[in-house]
């Protein structure tokens, strides 16, 4: 998987992204626990706790932002954990990023990996909303030309949750997404959003403001 310009670029847009569909049904509730084993709440020495400090990637994150390496349950397909948590109300936000999947131009190895993913989620929290689809006016309409669509930010690919109205393990919206980093890799980025998010990322976008 590339680099630290593309996670940092993702960890910032996440502060601000919102993500909406449909609930599970009652019958398809995810693991106590919290997905990967992490659970809304846990404050950084938690985390640290469950995973160790040598799994922390020290090239990463900031104040508010912890990345690691593995997790307490590990999915094979993920290769790193970042965490947004709060000073007062703990973990909040966590995104898991994929490994990196060698795709050829028309992305048939990436979607593969993205199905396989969001039938997983799927799974757990019930039918999702999709976005699906080329920007309109882009030149790269081609079908060889999905990757690089993808790359220009011209497509998207990204399916939502919200299971707002039940919380399962206080989560709010749960977001999958292809990511392309170059026209022939990409990975697939998986977003949890818990309650109390919202109101963390108003008073950051809040605090930052006020420089004006």
């Amino acid at each position: 998987m590339k680099t630290k310009t593309v996670l940092q670029m993702i960890v910032i847009v996440a502060l601000a992204a919102s993500a909406f569909a449909q609930s599970p049904s009652p019958t398809q509730q995810p693991r106590s626990d919290g997905p990967f084993g992490f659970r809304r709440g846990m404050t950084r020495a938690q985390v640290l706790a469950a995973v160790g400090q040598s799994s922390v990637d020290t090239t990463l994150g900031g104040e508010d932002t912890l990345v690691v390496t593995v997790a307490p349950r590990p999915h094979p397909s993920f290769t790193k954990y970042v965490m947004i948590i709060s000073p007062t109300d703990g973990l909040l936000k966590m995104l898991a990023f994929g490994k990196d999947v060698e795709t050829n131009d028309f992305g048939n190895q990436l979607r593969d990996e993205f199905d396989s993913i969001v039938a997983g989620v799927t799974s757990a929290y019930g039918k999702p909303t999709r976005a699906d689809g080329l920007q309109s006016g882009s030149i790269w309409n081609a079908p060889n030309e999905w990757m690089m669509s993808l790359l220009k930010k011209e497509r998207i690919l990204q399916y939502d949750w919200d299971v707002s109205s039940t919380k399962p393990n206080r989560i709010e919206t749960v977001t999958v997404s292809a990511v392309a980093v170059s026209e022939h890799h990409g990975f697939v980025d998986l977003t949890y959003e818990f309650d109390g998010f919202s109101a963390y990322a108003e008073a950051v976008v809040a605090k930052r403001n006020r420089a004006f």
